[in-house]
């Protein structure tokens, strides 16, 4: 999905993982695409057999939606060994018994395309969830937020409404039981 217009100039995008700090990022490429998600990484244990080593257990690292196979080949961990080179095979037919992909790591990330697809930005965290974003065109606040201005640089600051009211109504409430 794209945001912003040519006529905004500037896109900021704001975003946070989980309960994490509010990051920002300010892009001077205008319309934007923005791609949010996350990998497990981890390792792949993998038992196969062929006709010659009859039973075999192999480790890959990497992502969960990795093919437990590194470049088309899979090789045997002790010796390095070549058990199967796409279809074709050193050791006669290779064929795989199970998989089990453990994860170790998680990596959720945030990315900022222009329209052309070329990446301009990217963060990333150990989160196991990806990050949420919203997208401010211009000098305009997104969608649920108030714009207010400040004297430092930009000249306004853009405040959550629904947090501004929680906090309003616990004011008024804390006020109104001191004032009977």
């Amino acid at each position: 999905m794209s945001y912003c217009k040519l006529e905004d100039k500037t896109a900021t995008v704001t975003w946070h993982y989980g309960n994490g700090e509010k990051m920002t990022f300010i892009a001077n490429t205008v319309p934007i695409n923005v791609l949010v998600g996350s990998e497990n990484y981890g390792f792949w244990t993998v038992d196969t057999y062929d006709d010659i080593t009859q039973s075999y257990v192999a480790h890959y690292n990497g992502t969960e939606a990795d093919i437990p196979e590194t470049n088309g080949r899979t090789l045997q961990t002790v010796t390095g060994r070549v058990i199967s080179t796409d279809s074709t095979t050193v050791a006669g037919s290779v064929r795989i018994r199970s998989a089990f992909f453990t994860p170790s790591t998680y990596n959720a990330y945030i990315k900022v395309l222009d329209v052309s697809g070329k990446q301009i930005f990217q963060d990333s965290s150990s989160s196991s969830t990806p990050p949420i974003f919203k997208v401010a065109c211009g000098t305009s606040c997104p969608d649920g937020y108030c714009k207010c201005e400040i004297p430092e640089y930009p000249g306004y600051c853009c405040l959550d409404c629904a947090a501004t009211a929680t906090s309003i109504r616990l004011i008024t409430n804390e006020l109104r039981s001191k004032n009977g």
